[in-house]
């Protein structure tokens, strides 16, 4: 019997029935069908067998014509699929093939095949993509068709697999858009190109044309010759080709356009570069012809220009030098020195002249012969006559060597007055000079001191030096004078001898004269050195007559001491100065006679007197300063031993007795210690201090008196201070058994307090647990045995008190304090003893319910730091998570609420509201009672807390998370703002450029909404006082200022786009502008003027062609406006508009000024034709007249005759 339940027995079954019943073999196995997602195929396959078995049957029941309808459903549906799947691959495969169609770049080099690939790529967006479009949106269709009938029919759900989903279409048909957009944007930038390439090559053709008529036209113009026969002529003919010249210089930068469109063509690849490159050849070398025209014609009018010069130059040279000859055959040889010299100075730039003249001469002269020589072929035709070079060079060299002779002369004679003139100026100067010493030597003598003398003496010093500098000058002077007179002069020689007579008169009185003075100086110096020395003898020996005589001998011992070292050395010097002394009495002996008035004669007595006299005065202080010193010492010496006798007694005083056994036994040993040392150290001093007192006395010292007092003083207190000593032992010894009582009894309480501290800190076991209960009755036990052995204790010291106060009444009261306060810590513990037995078995009741609370203290303990965390997440996805686990906590907390309920309810019920004193479990239990209900309410507070800061921790990363986006969005319009604009470099780029920019700011306009939600999101926490409210401050402003920027980099980038647009569009117009000036210059610059045939039609016509000039002035102004604006918004190109500004309006001057030469020349052309016309006529009327006249015809009738 069939079971539900058993598939795999049931499966079996109906295999082994349809193979053996209905001949349908068995294709499965239970295994394959028994799952969840068999395999459909096989299944299908399978089920066809029964589909084909029963379709054949020729009478089919119910059964069968449902299993027909099922499997042709199924069919159906696979036959669906399979369609589906094989448009998916076809229209797939067509996308990826039309993608590597649309992104090949290979695109034709011409404008006609781009036109040609351009209708092409027309043709697939308007005939072969919509197709596929229509057929893409087919897909979907049949797709949710199949999914659809296959849910009716309860099959599964077909899903197309990896890579044929409507999805993977999409994004294929995406990729498709994408290739066709680039491939479009590829197209007509190339188109643009191509574009662009014709145009140049159309501007290109049009310039090389108007370029080689103009280059043609000048080279007919530069090959004309007309050089001038003078300097006048070929400064005309040279101003001549310089205009040319400027003229061809400036259409050098016209030719180098013209390479530039060549070489932008060549690398941009145009198809037809080769004639462009020729037609570009041809004019460079017009060009460069036209250069070699100029060059040549330039070099043939400068050395013409050059040779005149030279003439010129020799001509304007030999009337300057004939000028010089006549200044120097002149007969002015001066009147005296200045005179000579200034005419010596004045010929010496005219022989400065001379020489530099021969440097002009020896140039004028090889310029002259180097035109003569080197002269090219080219030039032949232009050389001038080489005799007459020669003639100019000989008559240019004989001029200069008359110059050069005169100037000779001239010098000579200068030189020969020189020296006379300056003969005589040094021989007055030296008169003068010795006439002037003469006096001052005969001045008299005003000496009074030493000071006088050396001021004479450097006075007498310095003429000496002066006399060998002056002797050998008088001799030079005389020496010259003599040779003059040998030499024969054109001066006469009467006024040379007796100025030389006398000036060696003079000078030998003056030596006379100038040694006398040395001898009396001598006299002088050798007198009052002797007073000096007296007087700083006498000085010295009174100023140390007071430092020996001083009352001072100190105030101490070492100043005492300093005072008699200083006082040795003052001797020493007093004894070496003797020979000083010495000294001064030899150079007295020497004196003249003369010199030895009476105040210096009383000098020498009077110095010995001194110096005697310092000697003994020396002699007695030296004694009183030893007496002195002696005196300090003693003093100091016994202060000394006073001060350590009053250390010593301090220190007695300062040991106390102590309040224990131990200081009073430490401090008798300290008083025999110190015994010892004061007895060993002590007596020596005081007896030292007794025997310098005693030799003091003896010696008969002048304070004797006040020495022994003080000898006395220090005998006394060193008695009084053992005395104190002795005093102090007997102390000591008497306090050391009332201390030795003192810590007895302190012993003993300080054991009381410790069995009082043990017996309390066992009460702390009594509550918890049997054991504990039994354990601190053994310890009660062991405590009440050491209190025996304590109750003895207490009486012997009881009784040993009452000794004590007897012994030492003035001890009493403080022996019965210490022994009142032993008495009541003995009672105090004894007391507790009785009181712990007592509460040993009142601590059972609560051990249960102190369980129970600590359990759930724990769990509080436990859930209050999870609600308290302050852990906060890093993300969203942890904030939602925190959240959940803080609701989990939540729940926890309401299940342990009845627990809670229990525990308070229990405890009011088995504490009471008020323990008893010194319970300490009723205690702690209460405690734990209100620490739990406390807690409780904590936590609760602490879970409502957390779940707030989590709600705002959400709310934070969210905002965070937002501001990231934002901020990848901000990055991106940096990035693209970072970039250079500076890549335009055309016209056409600019625009594209111009168009990327406008989408930029659409995309920026999209971002904005992002941003404003982030501002406003961030505003809202910054009301709620969010706890991150500084941090999201912070994300918010810099996520506005980054805003800003890129809102300010925008608009000065679209600024500069804008400003780079207007100035291409300006340099385009300018181009057009330029070109047609120079088309219509060359026009103006055709010279029909010269044919006089039909001259008014010409006049007609250049009326015509100035109206149209005329009429597109309004397009010069415009560009003009336009450029001045531009260089005012665009410093940085303002440089370079108004260069194009200025060429233009330059080109546009000269295109007038040819238009209005043109006029002219045509109107006079016409005037001149006019003329002509007139002048045959009337040539003609006259003729006729004349042959009227002359005629005999004289008329038959009166009428014929009147005619």
């Amino acid at each position: 019997m069939l079971k539900k339940e058993d598939h795999k027995p049931n499966l079996n079954n109906a295999f082994v029935v349809a193979e053996r019943d209905l001949g349908l073999f068995q294709l499965l196995d239970p295994e394959d069908v028994d799952v969840d997602f068999p395999d459909e195929k096989s299944i299908m396959t399978y089920v066809a067998t029964y589909y084909h078995y029963f379709s054949k049957m020729k009478s089919g029941g119910i059964g069968g014509r449902r299993i027909a309808k099922v499997m042709g459903q199924v069919m159906d549906n696979e036959q669906l699929r399979l369609d589906y799947e094989a448009f998916v691959s076809d229209l797939l495969e067509w996308i990826e093939t039309k993608i590597v169609e649309l992104e090949d770049r290979s695109f034709p080099n011409s404008l006609v095949g781009m036109q040609s690939a351009v209708t092409s790529f027309n043709q697939y967006r308007t005939q072969l993509k919509p197709p596929k479009f229509v057929e893409m949106g087919n897909l979907e269709v049949m797709l949710f068709d199949l999914q659809t009938k296959l849910r009716a029919n309860n099959q599964q759900v077909y899903v197309p697999r990896e890579g044929r989903m409507v999805s993977d279409i999409t994004k294929a048909w995406d990729r498709l858009e994408g290739a066709e957009h680039q491939r479009e944007l590829s197209l007509r930038e190339e188109l643009m190109r191509q574009q662009k390439l014709e145009q140049l090559a159309a501007k290109f053709d049009r310039k090389a044309s108007m370029r080689e008529t103009w280059l043609t036209e000048n080279q007919r113009l530069v090959s004309t010759d007309t050089l001038g026969d003078d300097v006048a002529a070929v400064e005309a003919s040279i101003k001549k080709h310089e205009a040319i010249e400027t003229d061809i210089k400036a259409y050098e930068e016209r030719v180098m356009a013209l390479t530039e469109f060549a070489i932008e063509l060549s690398e941009e690849g145009y198809h037809d570069i080769a004639r462009i490159s020729r037609q570009n050849e041809s004019v460079t070398e017009l060009w460069h012809q036209l250069l070699a025209l100029l060059t040549s014609k330039r070099r043939r009018l400068e050395a013409s220009m050059g040779l005149r010069k030279v003439f010129q130059e020799m001509l304007d040279l030999i009337d300057y030098m004939d000028e010089m000859k006549i200044g120097l055959l002149s007969d002015d040889y001066g009147k005296h020195l200045a005179g000579v010299e200034d005419l010596l100075q004045k010929h010496s730039l005219v022989e400065a002249d001379v020489a530099a003249l021969a440097d002009r001469v020896a140039t004028l002269s090889a310029s002259a012969q180097k035109h003569a020589d080197d002269v090219s072929e080219e030039e032949e035709s232009y050389r001038v006559d080489p005799g007459l070079i020669a003639e100019r060079q000989e008559e240019l060299n004989s001029s200069y060597g008359e110059l050069q002779e005169f100037s000779s002369v001239r010098r000579s004679r200068l030189e020969d007055s020189l020296g006379v003139q300056q003969f005589c100026c040094d021989a007055d100067e030296e008169e003068a000079w010795l006439k002037e010493q003469q006096q001052i030597l005969d001045q008299d003598d005003h000496i009074r001191d030493m000071t006088g003398v050396q001021h004479m003496e450097r006075k007498q010093q310095g003429l000496e030096a002066e006399m060998i500098g002056h002797e050998r000058r008088v001799e030079s002077i005389v020496e010259s004078g003599n040779g003059m007179l040998l030499s024969d002069l054109f001066t006469a020689s009467t006024i040379i001898k007796p100025r030389v007579a006398s000036l060696d008169k003079n000078w030998a009185n003056f030596r006379q004269s100038a040694a006398t003075k040395r001898q009396r100086i001598e006299q002088y110096q050798f007198l009052y050195q002797y007073i000096a020395d007296a007087e700083e003898t006498v000085d010295w020996l009174s100023m140390m007559e007071q430092v020996v005589g001083s009352s001072e001998y100190g105030r101490d011992e070492y100043s005492t001491q300093a005072l008699m070292k200083k006082h040795e050395t003052i001797e020493e010097e007093l004894l070496n100065y003797e020979k000083v002394i010495s000294a001064l009495q030899l150079q007295f002996a020497q004196l003249a006679p003369e010199d030895k008035s009476e105040s210096v004669s009383r000098m020498e007595p009077r110095i010995a007197e001194l110096y005697t006299g310092l000697l003994d005065t020396s002699a007695r202080r030296r004694g009183e300063l030893k007496g002195a010193w002696e005196r300090h010492k003693f003093w100091r010496e016994s202060e000394l031993v006073e001060s350590w006798i009053a250390d010593k007694r301090a220190m007695v005083l300062s040991l106390e007795t102590g309040e224990d056994v131990v200081e009073a036994e430490r401090l008798r040993g300290r008083l025999s210690a110190l015994e010892v040392e004061v007895r060993a150290g002590g007596e020596g001093q005081v007896e030292r201090i007794d025997g310098m007192a005693r030799k003091l006395l003896e010696g008969g010292h002048r304070d004797g008196e006040e020495i022994e007092t003080r000898r006395d003083h220090i005998k006394e207190r060193w008695i009084e201070f053992l005395e104190l000593l002795q005093r102090r032992k007997a102390e000591a010894a008497a306090a050391s058994g009332l201390q030795e009582f003192y810590h007895t009894v302190d012993e003993t309480i300080k054991w009381i307090n410790e069995k009082a501290v043990l017996l309390e800190n066992s009460r702390g076991a009594e509550g918890k647990d049997l054991d504990a209960v039994l354990k601190e009755q053994r310890q009660l036990q062991a405590i009440e045995r050491d209190l025996l052995a304590l109750a003895d204790k207490v009486g012997t010291l009881n009784a040993d008190a009452k000794s004590l106060s007897g012994e030492h009444p003035e001890s009493a009261d403080g022996i019965g304090r210490r022994m009142d306060e032993l008495n009541r810590v003995w009672k105090d513990l004894s007391d507790q003893m009785t009181n712990r037995r007592a509460q040993l078995g009142e601590s059972g009741n609560l051990q249960v319910y102190l369980q129970d609370i600590v359990a759930f203290q724990a769990w509080l303990s436990d859930a209050y730091i999870r609600a308290s965390s302050n852990e906060l997440p890093s993300s969203v996805s942890q904030s939602e998570e925190k959240l959940k686990q803080h609701k989990e906590l939540n729940a926890e907390m309401n299940a342990y609420t009845p627990t809670y309920q229990n525990i308070t309810s229990s405890g009011k019920r088995i504490i009471p509201d008020a323990p008893a004193e010194g319970d300490d479990l009723q205690a702690e239990a209460k405690r734990r009672l209100v620490a739990v209900e406390s807690d409780w309410a904590m936590l609760w507070d602490a879970w409502e807390g957390r779940q707030e800061l989590l709600i705002a921790s959400l709310a934070y990363q969210s905002f965070k998370r937002d501001g990231e986006h934002v901020e990848v969005l901000l990055g991106e319009e940096e990035t693209y703002l970072g970039e250079g604009a500076e890549g335009a470099g055309s016209l056409d780029e600019a625009e594209v450029w111009l168009k990327k920019h406008e989408g930029f700011e659409e995309k920026m306009a999209v971002h904005d909404e992002s941003v404003n939600a982030l501002m406003e999101a961030g505003r809202k926490l910054e009301e709620e006082e969010h706890y991150a409210q500084e941090e999201v401050q912070r994300i918010a402003h810099d996520v506005h200022l980054r805003r800003e920027a890129n809102r300010v980099k925008a608009a000065e980038r679209k600024a500069y786009l804008e400003a780079s647009l207007a100035l291409f569009q300006f340099h385009r117009n300018t181009d057009e502008l330029d070109d047609w000036i120079s088309e219509k210059a060359a026009v103006a610059g055709e010279e029909t003027y010269r044919d006089p045939s039909n001259m008014l039609q010409k006049l007609k016509k250049h009326k015509a062609f100035e109206a149209e000039l005329e009429a597109n002035k309004p397009r010069l102004d415009a560009i003009l406006e336009t450029g001045n604006a531009l260089a005012e918004a665009q410093p940085d190109s303002a440089s370079s508009i108004h260069g194009r500004l200025d060429d233009l309006q330059s080109h546009w001057s000269n295109l007038r000024g040819k238009s209005m030469d043109k006029d002219r020349k045509l109107s006079q052309a016409n005037d001149q034709g006019e003329f002509s016309r007139a002048c045959a006529d009337f040539s003609s009327w006259l003729s006729d007249t004349m042959s009227a006249l002359t005629s005999e015809d004289t008329g038959k009738t009166f009428r014929a005759s009147i005619i």
